[in-house]
């Protein structure tokens, strides 16, 4: 950097005697004249007493150091061992003299200017460095020196380097500066010793890490700091009055060195906010308007941070890679209509943009219509988002990325952040299409690997595809994906026909599944496969999605589908809808047999569903679900195979509370047709179930320690000849309560009942289902019937212990759900959001 020179302060020397004095002062007779023999003042009168003798220091800048510009009257402080004087300097120049009183002393030091001094002892001078700078050179220089009473001659050297910068603007008011990295202060008390001519520093007393500069409009400014290494560099942010505007960073590491300083330049251009990119470019191309746009290759060369070493690419932040972080961190680019090819020719990892130790995440926003394009070129991914970057996408399409070549996941954008920061992704209004993974790889459209990715209404065409997950796949604990009101029409080859969640944590809200479907695997929209994974759907609708759509077309009815399905992890859906969709067994909801999470439904629509066999709800081993206030109407089977609506083994368990089944039939008479089929544990409470013509509506064969409860329900089949239950039907400790149940049937050897009827029919409830309602309204039982009450129920349900070896429920299923109901507040309520009072009405409607 230039040569910083000390500005001059003013004189501080007294003003010259007018001339009929000098006449005087220099007349040898004058009395007055000091080389009068009789002027008393005269050292040689000998009635003067004897004056003090003096001392005459010269001064200068030290080789090496920053020069000095002297002004006369510049004042220094002096010192010795046991006193100090503050001088002036006796004429202007690069070199200037001080003269002080001789105190004896065998070394003196000095500090200029005398304002910097903080403290001495023992040879040590304490200089501070100040947390508030005017900005002007005079202010910021530090200078001290050192001479022996022999030698007389102070060689001034600077102990602080100068930080300079200027601004164009004139509208800023304050430029505040900041060490990032906190325990590498910038400001504070530093001591200054001498050792053989050399200087060296001690510990910082009185750290900063921060140093606000006052600005006076567009110009040149500067100020001091402490000299060494700040590892992870400084931060600055300009402000107009009260308001600051955004920080932004520079550099990785800054060596600042006392002789040569720091030299920012121009720090105006750090805070562009809006760039300009089109396909070729325009005007200057740069970027600063919409007449002078990017053009591609440029945009990416400001973007993309990786750099070649060794023959192998890496993403290393020297000082450039850092410029190009300041100055995109808060703008935006606009991309006019267009294609936009980002990953280089032959590379299939595409454009990445990845800033491992900036301090902080780089924001950056794209914004345009659907009609400007990123894309892949059909051969590579579109983007990787590495650590400390936070994208923004608005607008615009993500579109033809391809890893099917490389057999690399997340085709469109791979969130893959890793080490200590973290990568974002926010898309608004953006449009996913034609992004496709091989057969064996993961994620279509998008793959968070670490990082967290949030969508709103964005659009995922069917076009999309991969294995696992044609939208949206997480695979690390660390993932997190939120959507609103997103649009998925996506398809996989094996799991998750829209996402897959293979660790993380995905939200949906306000989404729609439309048509989504897996070519042979499980979980035709989403699908949840690991301990720790979470899931939550909430006001969404799943619209025609199909599940195994290979074997539904070959008529195959063996096959555990699910247009959601949960192997291990928890899943939580509420108030949303579910129509229309296809699947073979468990064609809604496939609930697998490992031990972990309980999938968690309510306030939903099952409509017009249809499997092939073995229920729109399928649960297998340990599995457990927890359904309140949801519909099943109008869904139905292919086949005369076992459950209609629930389908399960042992030791899984199927909890439903304010539940109504209604309209569900199957296409195949006869065989073994139940509404609700459970070899594990069913409970039944506060719901109402309308039974198929033909089909037994409860049904446990198994013997051992699975349960079945139904408490303040309604059980009927429509058709009287038809029992609701059948005696080698049901064979596992059952027992009902403040029940409304019929026909009537021959109660099994395990039954235990209270305040039930056992001989009603559809006739007698005289009610109807309510389409608008989606809850089976009737006008209550008669005054006779005995009614429950919210403390019978807890005791009731809590009372359901299960110890088959479901280790989630661990022996208490009852009060598990009972617990999860109070959580939702559920408890006290029909499926209308309706009191119960203190007296409740059997079934889902509270009647009367």
């Amino acid at each position: 950097m230039a040569t910083l020179i000390a500005a001059a302060v003013p004189s501080c020397k007294k003003e010259p005697a007018p001339k009929d004095q000098e006449k005087e002062q220099t007349d040898p007779e004058n009395p007055d004249n000091p080389d009068n023999p009789d002027n008393p003042d005269n050292p040689d009168n000998p009635d003067n007493p004897q004056q003090p003798s003096t001392i005459t220091f010269q001064a200068a800048a030290a080789d090496g150091s920053r020069s000095i510009t002297w002004s006369a009257g510049d004042e220094i402080s002096i010192l010795w061992a046991d006193g100090s004087v503050s001088a002036a300097a006796a004429t202007a120049g690069e070199t200037t003299s001080f003269e002080i009183e001789d105190a004896g002393a065998d070394n003196y030091y000095a500090v200029y200017p005398s304002s910097a001094l903080e403290d001495f002892s023992d040879g040590t001078l304490s200089v501070r460095v100040p947390v508030e700078a005017t900005g002007k050179a005079a202010d910021a220089d530090i200078y001290v020196a050192a001479t022996t009473s022999e030698a007389k001659n102070f060689a001034f050297s600077n102990v602080v380097p100068l930080v300079r910068f200027s601004v164009e603007s004139a509208g800023y008011t304050k430029a505040v500066f900041r060490s990032i990295n906190d325990v590498e202060p910038i400001a504070g008390v530093i001591p200054v010793s001498f050792e053989s001519g050399v200087i060296s520093f001690g510990a910082v007393a009185d750290p900063a890490s921060e140093i606000v500069v006052d600005l006076d409009g567009a110009g040149e400014y500067c100020f001091a700091v402490l000299p060494g290494v700040l590892t992870k560099g400084m931060s600055f942010a300009l402000s107009k009055g009260d308001n600051p505007a955004k920080t932004v960073y520079r550099k990785v590491e800054m060596n600042i060195e006392t002789a040569t300083g720091l030299d920012l330049g121009s720090i105006d251009k750090y805070y562009v906010t809006d760039y300009y990119v089109s396909e070729t470019g325009s005007g200057t191309c740069d970027g600063k308007s919409a007449g002078n746009a990017f053009n591609l290759a440029d945009f990416c060369k400001l973007i993309r941070q990786p750099v070649e070493v060794d023959g192998e690419t890496v993403n290393q932040i020297d000082a450039e890679a850092y410029d190009n972080a300041a100055l995109i961190d808060g703008a935006t680019f606009h991309f006019a209509d267009g294609t936009y090819l980002l990953p280089e020719d032959g590379v299939a990892t595409g454009l990445k943009m990845e800033f491992t130790g900036y301090p902080k995440q780089v924001e950056v926003t794209f914004d345009g219509g659907k009609d400007a394009v990123l894309s892949g070129g059909g051969h590579s991914r579109v983007m990787i988002l590495g650590n400390q970057v936070a994208l923004t996408i608005k607008g615009m399409t993500v579109a033809n990325g391809n890893t099917e070549a490389v057999s690399e996941e997340g085709a469109g954008i791979m969130i893959a952040a890793g080490g200590s920061g973290d990568a974002t992704l926010n898309a608004v209004g953006t449009v996913f299409a034609n992004n496709k993974n091989s057969t064996s790889s993961s994620g279509g459209a998008i793959r968070c690997a670490k990082g967290t990715a949030n969508f709103t209404d964005c659009t995922f065409e069917a076009t999309n595809y991969a294995r696992n997950g044609a939208s949206i796949y997480t695979n690390n604990d660390a993932a997190e994906v939120a959507c609103t009101g997103c649009t998925f029409k996506s398809y996989s080859m094996n799991t998750g026909g829209a996402a897959n969640n293979s660790k993380g944590t995905q939200h949906y809200v306000n989404c729609t599944f439309d048509s989504c479907y897996t070519e042979g695997g499980t979980g035709g929209a989403i699908h949840c496969n690991a301990a720790n994974a979470v899931v939550t759907v909430e006001n969404c609708v799943f619209n025609k999605c199909r599940v195994f759509v290979n074997e539904i077309d070959k008529g195959t009815v063996s096959k555990s589908t699910g247009i959601i399905s949960l192997q291990k992890g928890d899943f939580t859906v509420t108030n949303s809808t579910f129509q229309n969709c296809e699947g073979i067994s468990g064609a809604v909801i496939l609930l697998q047999s490992d031990d972990s999470g309980i999938f968690k439904c309510s306030d939903c629509l099952f409509l017009n569903n249809e499997g092939k066999s073995r229920g729109i709800i399928q649960t297998n081993g340990k599995s457990v679900g927890f359904f309140n206030n949801c519909t099943f109407y109008n869904n139905k089977m292919t086949t005369n195979a076992w459950g209609l609506i629930l389908h399960g083994s042992n030791p899984s368990a199927c909890c439903f509370n304010n539940c109504t089944f209604y309209g569900n039939s199957r296409d195949q008479a006869g065989g073994n047709g139940v509404g609700l089929n459970n070899d594990g544990s069913i409970i039944l409470t506060n719901s109402t179930y309308i039974g198929s013509d033909d089909l037994v509506s409860v049904r446990n064969t198994n013997a051992s320690t699975t349960a079945v409860l139904v408490a303040n329900s309604v059980v009927i089949n429509k058709s009287a000849g038809k029992n609701y239950i059948e005696t080698d039907k049901m064979k596992c400790a059952f027992t009902s309560c403040y029940s409304i149940m019929g026909p009537s049937f021959t109660a099994p050897d395990s039954y235990s009942s209270a305040n039930d009827v056992t001989d009603a029919t559809e006739a007698t409830l005289s009610g109807s289902f309510d389409t608008a309602k989606n809850v089976y309204v009737w006008n209550g039982p008669d005054g006779s019937f005995s009614k429950i009450d919210a403390d019978a129920f807890a005791t009731v349900l809590k009372g359901i212990e299960v110890n088959n070896g479901n280790t989630i429920v661990n022996g208490a299923l009852g009060a598990g759900f009972y617990n999860w109901l109070s959580e939702i507040g559920a408890i006290g309520k029909d499926a209308l959001g309706t009191s119960r009072g203190n007296a409740w009405c059997p079934g889902a409607y509270q009647a009367n």
